[in-house]
């Protein structure tokens, strides 16, 4: 009999995950781009090294360059780039051949030389081929990284007319040129940037598009008579939520087709930003820095330009991985026969594939957000973590054997060495595990001090994906053992530490105004993770005798 409630159980557990899978890979009907193509769009090597400010530090050979164009010509009859240096300028030769158009941008630093050098190089390639190149593009957001002055960018305009007829622009967020009005006088169109999911009131796809057309309303009405060029404009596909300003394959898709049909409504030319994902960005913005390409870093376009998009087009092989994983628990209850009861059974196998959903999602994030082998590092190391925490949830609901959380008070005791009385062998039954819930309590701790913290920092990630099931888990344990205290101990560290997660909570939800339904998540999740360490304490504060001091360290 209890075999069939372990099949039961099982069945109905891969049930409901496969319907949570299907649910976030569900296809959804969005405006198609009824143009087949963007107007332009950026293009950056994927694999190319930058410095901190974006310039490129290696070149990229031809061959890659043409392998990258011929994939982007199946969107976009034009490109966009931003340096002639590092081989870059061989890009006019290679758009030539395929019938491509380019925006050819120079770079322009604090280095008054180079900007000089990469005018002379661009000239000289828009001069060879004026049918390919259809402007020069002097220096992007230079003004705005403080790099120059509005004076020397006139100059270095001044500069490149002594040397070609190709048309020149300057390519800076649409705010600066309302600040810096002069300079529209030594252009011959106004390139201007439009990023709705990074201005300081962002807001959701729909409502950024009818932004995007007060914008350039009202910069079509500031600069009259002089032709304006949307030289960057786009959604990233992945990374946190700024506010209400998600990230997305399906917002992605539905703000750049929409986009398309209302330029042409409009008369604008645009140019999206951009190509391919640029990993590197993700130093400085984050995970949604490096998600802005209408292909990944390895070519494969995120969306088609007409019909359905799904958020999660992979969704199978996650749920079938979410269910692999889960069979290993399925295997050790059949083969062990271990449950105490068939309900105890049933439940075990329902809570598998569900835990294995969670480590696929945790895994997920961690190939999204990782770049430096310390973040891989960690990264692994809260994997196994949560490996570790879901095998004993699922021995807990079958065999009703919960590890107990230990008193912090005694970890670091026993992590200090600071009390003679606590005997070795002791130690040697729960240091292991008390140790892992010090280590996973000050992770979440520290993550969500940053997050709460982060008004200049809006790119942070919330990793609720990697806390979630630890959260859950040390929920149950306490739950489970009616948050007992260790005899001898007082609550005092769990005191302090649950109300700061309260604390943490609230300010990182309110420092996102209250719109971002990813740091209601996180919120969630620190509240969790508050539970059991208040619940210790109003256990404690209920049971102790008068006798009882309040103490930090076992009574003596």
């Amino acid at each position: 009999m209890q075999r069939w409630f372990l099949l039961l159980g099982c069945f109905l557990g891969t049930a409901v995950v496969a319907a949570v899978w299907m649910w976030d890979g569900q296809l959804v009907a969005l405006p198609d781009l009824t143009s087949g193509r963007f107007d332009c769009v950026s293009y950056s090597p994927p694999s190319i090294l930058r410095s901190v400010d974006g310039a490129p530090r290696a070149s990229v050979s031809v061959a890659v360059m043409e392998a990258d164009l011929r994939v982007m010509a199946h969107i976009t009859r034009c490109i966009r780039t931003y340096s002639v240096a590092r081989n870059m300028d061989q890009v006019v030769p290679i758009a030539a051949r395929l019938g491509m158009k380019v925006l050819l941008g120079v770079w322009i630093s604090r280095e008054e030389e180079s900007g000089n050098a990469e005018i002379r190089q661009a000239a000289t390639m828009a001069n060879a081929y004026p049918e390919t190149v259809r402007a020069i593009v002097v220096g992007n957001e230079a003004m705005m990284r403080c790099d120059v002055s509005e004076a020397r960018l006139a100059a270095y305009l001044q500069y490149a007319r002594t040397l070609t007829h190709t048309p020149l622009t300057v390519a800076e967020i649409w705010r600066f040129w309302l600040y810096h009005p002069q300079l529209a006088s030594s252009v011959d169109f106004i390139t201007l940037h439009i990023l709705p999911y990074w201005e300081d009131e962002p807001t959701s796809v729909d409502q950024s598009l009818a932004s995007v057309e007060q914008i350039m309303m009202h910069c079509q009405e500031r600069f009259a008579g002089k032709p304006l060029l949307i030289g960057e404009i786009g959604w990233p596909s992945l990374g946190r939520p700024h506010r209400d300003a998600v990230p997305g394959r399906i917002q992605q898709a539905q703000f750049l087709r929409t986009l398309a049909t209302l330029a042409a409504s409009h008369g604008w030319a645009y140019n999206v930003i951009e190509g391919f994902d640029q990993r590197w960005k993700r130093d400085s913005e984050g995970t949604v820095g490096g998600a802005w390409g209408v292909f990944t870093e390895e070519g494969v376009q995120k969306f088609p330009l007409r019909g359905p998009v799904s958020d999660c087009p992979e969704w199978r092989s996650e749920f079938l991985l979410s269910v692999a994983l889960g069979a290993l628990g399925w295997v050790w209850l059949f083969w062990k026969g271990a449950a105490r009861s068939n309900l105890r059974g049933a439940v075990a196998a329902l809570i598998t594939p569900f835990l294995g959903g969670l480590l696929v999602m945790q895994a997920d994030f961690m190939l999204q957000t990782t770049l430096g082998i310390t973040d891989w590092v960690l990264g692994f190391l809260g994997l196994v973590l949560s490996v570790l925490l879901a095998g004993l949830l699922v021995r807990g609901f079958a065999l009703g054997i919960w590890p107990t959380l230990p008193a912090l008070g005694s970890v670091l005791d026993a992590l200090f060495r600071s009390s003679p009385v606590i005997e070795e062998e002791r130690i040697d039954q729960w240091q292991w595990f008390g140790l892992i819930y010090l280590v996973l309590l000050i992770g979440a701790a520290g993550v969500g001090l940053a997050l709460a913290l982060a008004f200049a920092h809006s790119h942070r990630d919330f990793p609720v994906a990697v806390f979630l099931l630890p959260a859950l888990a040390f929920l149950a344990f306490g739950c489970a053992n009616r948050f007992q205290v260790e005899p001898g101990y007082v609550p005092r560290e769990e005191s302090w530490l649950g109300i700061l997660f309260l604390v943490l909570a609230f300010g990182g939800w309110m420092n996102e105004r209250f719109l971002n339904p990813v740091a209601v998540q996180w919120a969630v999740v620190l509240v969790l993770f508050a539970i059991p360490l208040l619940g210790k304490m109003v256990v404690f504060y209920d049971r102790k005798r008068p006798t009882h001091r309040y103490s930090a360290r076992r009574t003596t």
